[in-house]
């Protein structure tokens, strides 16, 4: 299939969804409070009765009228928010006890959901500002283990509000929350989600999450969410929800080879070409903006969405087959009405296909940036003993980086093969500590920071967190925020340049880039960050090998006087660091080198990055 074909197909099946899938009842599934009580309302085609069970029904449930699609309803008066509820679905002989599939909260036996009223929470900040994408420093979190009590993996939404007022000073403008739907297993990752729609019942109540995004907000910080609808764990309080389990996953689900996925044969895979579950997968996600307030996602692996894939039982491999294009057509519906809503959408595809981030009314996904590979470039230079550094890849990963959500550290770079390490134990497994391991971290972070992407550091990151990450038996140490304090100020200093913070340094936020020299033999990269409507000129001179220089020379594309911004090499970092360069202010005079008009030569540490500011 040709790119041209693929376009026009992914435009005729956007605008026919946009349409087609209209709902001709008004009233919303799941348990909704109204001034008289309460509707309840659920999908479920093969059931041939529903009833309502719950603190209410004083041991009778009440039987639920049947609808047109499947579908099944009751009014109930004289009930509020808290009530417990369940639906007993029949099939056949047999009855099935099952939770809302839309409920917001489930109890603590994770056998009933909970009736909520998100109308009662009054916001303080009921319009919040967001930072723009080109001002945007992400800040990756698991709420489990990044701030838990005393007496275990007990994280929470409050416990992660406790550290709102540190986050704030580190600089950062977004926290990205690792998923935080209900899930089948208590402390893990978040990816084996059992009902998306419902909060995670030991991270707190709903009202808990808003209390988090109203103080985030009030300090400037906005909110995102890892969402993740690519695939359901196989134990989903969704599987086999209105009949018995056969050889299918239930009305949820793809069956036959669609159902394929990474995680699972036949997968546990949403059936995207289901109009019921396409309008749970859509609510799901204009409920956390409307009634959360919540201010974008971050969708897991869109492409086990976008395609098909087949699975062969003998090399037990899945390889894909196709575009699919129901999977097309939801994720730009979504797209378009997150964007309505004023909130931000990132993709998790990792390959570089232009149509992520193109338009929707030109046949692309609507995405505004996806994540890409720039950490596996980066960590070749921080490697124990980086002998081959391949100069060329560095500075095609800077220059890639552009429109795109860059890191050196995620969850997936040390939860999962082939690293499984943060960095400083990465760069010196021995002495996670020592004088390398801090020098050359902080060497990625100004890379990270001064390249054209987004930056997205994870959780501990800034105070060279070396634990192994494990959101089921290892809490992150605080105490490192006291032990390595000059880290944390580094990153302090490099999120405020990165984010203008001084008004001296706009050049850093936007996608102009240029490589002035890429020096194989010294293991040197200078490149010219500016903005065209400031006029505002950054160098940045990273030396990515062992080697000192005492007087390195490099062109630069304006003369007079530039200002040393930023070094990586400054004592207030490390006692132990050499203070490179001495000089706070280099003149440029007007000697052509590496192709410009100008040139200066300055002290460039080993191992580190300077940062100058044309004045």
């Amino acid at each position: 299939m040709t790119k041209k074909n693929l376009h026009s197909i992914m435009l005729i099946l956007f605008f026919c969804h946009s349409v087609c899938t209209a709902e001709s009842s008004t009233l919303p599934l799941g348990g909704t409070v109204t001034p008289q009580g309460a509707t309840f309302r659920v999908w479920a085609p093969h059931a041939t009765a529903v009833s309502l069970k719950g603190d209410f029904d004083n041991g009778t449930p009440l039987p639920m009228e049947k609808e047109n699609d499947g579908l099944f309803s009751v009014q109930v008066s004289g009930i509020h928010a808290g009530a417990h509820y369940s639906f007993a679905i029949k099939n056949g002989d047999q009855w099935l006890e099952r939770m809302d599939p839309y409920g917001r909260q489930v109890d603590s036996s994770h056998s009933q959901s909970i009736l909520v009223d998100p109308s009662t929470f009054v916001w303080s900040v009921p319009q919040f500002k967001k930072p723009t994408l080109s001002q945007a420093v992400i800040y990756e979190l698991h709420v489990g283990n990044f701030n838990p009590n005393v007496s275990g993996l007990e994280g929470t939404f409050d416990s992660v509000r406790s550290k709102l007022d540190y986050l704030a000073g580190l600089g950062i403008n977004y926290i990205e929350l690792l998923p935080i739907e209900e899930t089948v297993h208590r402390f893990e990752l978040g990816y084996s989600a059992s009902l998306p729609d419902t909060l995670e019942e030991s991270y707190g109540a709903p009202d808990d999450l808003r209390r988090l995004v109203d103080e985030a907000h009030k300090k400037g910080i906005g909110v995102l969410i890892d969402i993740v609808h690519n695939h359901y764990s196989k134990k989903s309080a969704l599987s086999c929800f209105d009949a018995p389990c056969g050889d299918s996953n239930g009305i949820y689900f793809y069956q036959g080879s669609h159902a394929f996925t990474q995680w699972g044969h036949p997968g546990p895979r949403p059936d995207y070409s289901n109009v019921q579950v396409r309008k749970f997968i859509e609510d799901n996600a204009m409920r956390l903006v409307d009634d959360y307030h919540v201010d974008g996602f971050r969708w897991d692996s869109v492409p086990d969405i976008t395609q098909y894939l087949d699975y062969d039982p003998k090399t037990n491999v899945v390889s894909k087959n196709g575009v699919n294009p129901d999977g097309v057509s939801l994720m730009q519906t979504l797209n378009v009405r997150i964007h309505q809503a004023g909130a931000l959408s990132f993709a998790e595809d990792f390959e570089n296909n232009l149509m992520i981030t193109r338009r929707v009314e030109r046949g692309g996904l609507g995405f505004d940036s996806h994540w890409t590979h720039f950490a596996g470039v980066i960590h070749a230079i921080i490697e124990p003993e980086p002998k081959n550094i391949d100069i060329e890849n560095v500075a095609k990963s800077i220059q890639d980086s552009i429109n795109r959500v860059i890191f050196t550290e995620s969850h997936d770079e040390v939860a999962k093969p082939p690293l499984k390490q943060r960095i400083p134990t990465l760069i010196d497994p021995n002495d996670p500590s020592s004088f390398d391991a801090r020098k050359r971290s902080l060497l990625g972070a100004v890379l990270l920071m001064t390249s054209p992407g987004t930056p997205m550091i994870f959780q501990g990151q800034e105070f060279l967190e070396n634990q192994d990450f494990d959101p089921q038996h290892i809490p992150l140490d605080w105490s490192k925020t006291e032990k390595f304090s000059g880290i944390v100020s580094a990153y302090e200093d490099l999120i405020a340049l990165r984010t203008n913070k001084s008004g001296a340094t706009s050049a850093l936020m936007n996608g102009n880039v240029q490589f002035i020299q890429k020096n194989k033999k010294d293991k040197v990269i200078v490149f010219r960050r500016w903005d065209k409507e400031t006029g505002n000129e950054i160098v940045v001179l990273a030396n990515l090998g062992s080697r000192g220089f005492h007087k390195y020379e490099s062109g630069v594309p304006t003369g007079g006087s530039w200002s040393v911004c930023f070094t990586s090499d400054d004592k207030r970092y490390s006692p132990d660091f050499g203070n490179w360069p001495e000089q706070k202010k280099i003149t440029a005079d007007n000697s052509r080198y590496n192709g410009q008009n100008y040139s200066l030569s300055m002290m460039l540490a080993p191992f580190s990055a300077v940062i100058l500011c044309h004045e």
